[in-house]
């Protein structure tokens, strides 16, 4: 794994809109990758607020994985959970696995790389850290598993 800082700080609200590149920089740093290498779709889930978004977004980076011959998809799961909690369930269920952990920072859904409840790499330009859930209430474990792109 290679450590990387986002190229883009998350600042929606900000005359020049920019949207933060957290996610797609924690998935370049665990398949050692430059983050501009990948897509950043989440320009319209932060802009519009549009929820549906996130699916379309996982859909462009597992299209990108596939062109890029990787045998590999990206997987989401929510888990609700306190802190503690969470570094317990990664410690128990996710052993020296690289997990994408969707999270809330001082400025807003951010994602960070752990392995065994701990940091592995904060990709943030400021090291904003995991201050605990999203908006939602849920952590996101996000995990690189392998698939079979073959069709029969």
């Amino acid at each position: 794994m290679i450590e990387q800082k986002q190229l883009f700080l998350h600042r929606p609200k900000d005359a020049t809109i920019t949207i933060g590149d957290c996610f797609r920089t924690c998935v370049a740093c665990v398949l050692d990758r430059f983050p501009q290498e990948l897509p950043h779709g989440f320009r319209e889930f932060w802009i519009c607020e549009d929820t549906t978004v996130t699916p379309l977004v996982h859909q462009q980076l597992n299209d990108w994985l596939r062109l890029q011959g990787y045998n590999l998809r990206f997987i989401e799961t929510p888990l609700q959970a306190t802190r503690e909690q969470l570094d317990t369930y990664l410690r128990h269920y996710y052993t020296d696995m690289h997990v994408i952990v969707g999270c809330n920072s001082k400025n807003g859904g951010h994602s960070v790389v752990m392995k065994n409840g701990d940091y592995m790499w904060d990709p943030s330009i400021d090291n904003s850290g995991c201050v605990g859930p999203m908006d939602d209430g849920y952590y996101w474990i996000g995990l690189l598993v392998y698939h079979n792109h073959r069709t029969a």
